[in-house]
């Protein structure tokens, strides 16, 4: 194994240790980034200059008995609407190729405070609200796995650099799939927290509100698990400017009982039919959790089959006019043909308030319902989506397309942690993944669930191609 390939614990050890400084692991993961990321185009923003310097830094603090952090020398990318001092921050809007940030955002202030390097910053679809990495600044990013297929979105640009080897973590966002959709299509592992553990404070946006911000939650993209863990504590917290955000949750604790664990699975939600792959690899974590010792019983969420339509409804209305209030309000003059097929699709859904009102309703109950199921079980694991990677030429937006992120958004819906993690390969070569839920802030359950897959089947594994 290759040093770029180790988790973010390995590498703090080999910068602490003094087995390599952190500049030269900084340059390693720039040459890494010269070799391929003109095939990817996934780091849209790069500052190798400013790298080396910062890790020039790291060297010399070291050098005089001081590490700066849990992250000391690691270098990262970070998708492409976090503000970072000095660089263009376009979230893949043409009204913003020309924004420079006055200032770093919370989360990136926090991880350079931990002593992580930034290299640079990566692709994402227009306003991040894709399921495909696509855009009139930067154009497409490509999937490492293989060239003809999608990277995923809305973080796609992320898990494109981190699953090559370009980075070591990378951070995004998760509404509707944007962190786990690219991490099942690049083979990472990921966690959608309990909403409001990682403050989005210092977005291009300047913060996530309303309906959007209730629902996002920024969380890291990594080749491990036990590096999500890591990143999640260095990035969550109150920050005295985002007023959603709560007190951290405590880190995985280092020994569990899978004995003691209920968890149900299932691979059909009853509006998408999987591929044979999906249904094996679903089978597959099944069987692998229940030889850990863990109670596995078949069994769908009563009503987890209407979270897709509720989660339509209730959002599509707000995103809508969403979408409509940043085109005005950053002077876009041209949206990309993606949003705009977006734009179409939530047009149905646009009601009054008295309607919004009784979508807010339904949806309460729908998640009150999905909370009763925990009263049996700890988890339930089921597809991200039905197949693996998608082709370029098509969108998660086209009409026959569309159906297969129900899985997704009827998870989205709860507001429950999720974590994906790798469980295995489709017959053509691609990552798959699996969607691991808990109850809310039981996010590490998640975790631990995901790092007993991730032990039994391989988790993360370096494509050829790259």
């Amino acid at each position: 194994m290759e040093l770029i390939e180790s988790s973010v614990a390995t590498l703090v050890e080999q910068v602490r240790t003094k087995k390599i400084s952190a500049r030269e692991l900084t340059q390693l993961h720039i040459d890494q980034i010269n070799k391929v990321n003109s095939k990817l185009n996934a780091i849209v923003q790069f500052n190798p200059e400013r790298a080396l310097a910062d890790a020039a830094k790291l060297d010399e603090r070291q050098a005089k008995g001081e590490l700066a952090g849990p992250l000391h020398g690691v270098p990262f990318t970070l998708k492409d609407v976090y503000n970072t001092k000095g660089d263009i921050v376009t979230a893949g809007s043409l009204g913003l190729k020309d924004n420079v940030a006055n200032e770093d955002a919370t989360i990136v202030k926090r991880l350079k405070n931990a002593g992580a390097v930034l290299l640079g910053k990566t692709n994402t679809p227009e306003f991040e609200n894709a399921c495909d990495t696509n855009n009139l600044v930067y154009g497409k990013t490509i999937n490492p796995y293989d060239l003809q297929r999608s990277a995923g979105g809305s973080s796609g640009g992320a898990a494109a650099s981190v699953t090559a080897c370009c980075s070591a973590f990378d951070i995004g966002a998760d509404y509707g799939g944007s962190l786990r959709l690219p991490a099942h299509y690049n083979g990472l592992a990921t966690l959608r927290s309990t909403p409001h553990r990682v403050p989005s404070s210092g977005t291009v946006y300047g913060l996530r509100t309303g309906v959007a911000g209730m629902f996002i939650s920024e969380g890291p993209l990594c080749r491990y698990v036990d590096d999500v863990d890591l990143i999640m504590s260095v990035i969550q917290g109150p920050d005295g400017f985002d007023p959603k955000v709560v007190t951290p949750l405590p880190p995985m604790p280092a020994q569990f009982e899978p004995s003691k664990l209920n968890i149900a699975y299932f691979d059909d939600d009853g509006i998408a039919a999987v591929t044979a792959d999906t249904k094996a690899m679903i089978k597959t974590a099944a069987d692998q959790l229940a030889q850990a010792g863990a109670t596995v019983t078949n069994e769908r969420p009563p009503r987890f089959d209407e979270g897709f339509e509720i989660f339509k409804q209730f959002v599509g209305a707000d995103g809508l006019a969403g979408f409509k209030t940043l085109l005005k309000n950053f002077k876009v003059p041209q949206c990309s043909s993606l949003l705009t097929k977006i734009m179409q699709r939530l047009e149905s859904y646009n009601c009054d308030i008295q309607t919004f009102a009784e979508r807010w309703n339904c949806w309460e109950w729908y998640r009150s319902d999905m909370l009763k199921f925990f009263d049996n079980y700890d988890a339930f694991i089921c597809p991200m989506t039905p197949a693996e990677a998608i082709t370029h030429d098509k969108t998660m937006w086209d009409a026959d397309q569309i159906n297969n992120i129900s899985y997704s958004w009827a998870v989205s819906a709860t507001l429950f942690p999720v974590a994906v993690v790798r469980v295995g390969t489709s017959q053509s070569g691609l990552p798959m993944g699996v969607q691991i839920v808990t109850k809310p802030y039981m996010d590490n359950s998640a975790l631990l669930i995901a790092k007993m897959l991730e032990t039994a089947l391989g988790g993360w594994k370096r494509s050829h191609l790259v």
